[in-house]
């Protein structure tokens, strides 16, 4: 959906046809999902103030990537995929500002438009330096914003009974927090 969003970035301009291929495959195989549950919080590219129901969502998204699929390289390929953002809402659904914002879908709401009463959640997509919470929702998108300098990478590790960010620190040790 690039030129819908005018992110030129994105994987579908970037990468050529056998890649994007390659990408949906993928999905279709049911190795990339737009939702899954963990033991206490449901993971998402960017959350929702919604309950997502992960089954319902990765089986809208293998609709999705079949109609794109379809439709690969067609004339109207920008239509269809503007038809997928409302047909698919709960995935795609873009807010009036770009893209991000409260109406936006799992793929491009932002942590700012997470309620502090969301369901319980891991998000990523907006950047941090350390992972946050608000309410329910635990935003752990570290690494991008870190990318440029020694240490600082960092994964959330959940168990049934807690949440730990785990950080390489910029000297190369390594620091564990409960979040």
């Amino acid at each position: 959906m690039p030129r819908l969003l005018g992110w030129p970035g994105t994987f579908s301009t970037e990468l050529n046809t056998k890649k994007r291929q390659e990408f949906f495959d993928r999905i279709l195989d049911g190795k990339i999902a737009a939702a899954f549950d963990g033991h206490n919080y449901t993971y998402s590219h960017a959350g929702s103030n919604d309950p997502i129901s992960p089954n319902k969502v990765n089986t809208d998204l293998r609709e999705a990537t079949e109609t794109i699929v379809d439709n690969m390289g067609d004339r109207l390929e920008d239509r269809v995929h503007r038809q997928l953002t409302k047909q698919y809402d709960r995935i795609f659904a873009l807010s009036s500002d770009g893209g991000r914002g409260k109406a936006a879908g799992i793929c491009w709401m932002d942590f700012q438009y997470l309620e502090k009463s969301a369901p319980p959640q891991i998000v990523g997509h907006s950047m941090r330096n350390r992972p946050t919470r608000k309410g329910n929702v635990v935003c752990g998108n570290i690494i991008r914003i870190n990318t440029d300098s020694q240490g600082g990478e960092g994964v959330l590790v959940e168990t049934p009974n807690d949440l730990t960010f785990v950080r390489r620190n910029h000297d190369g040790t390594v620091s564990t927090t409960s979040i």
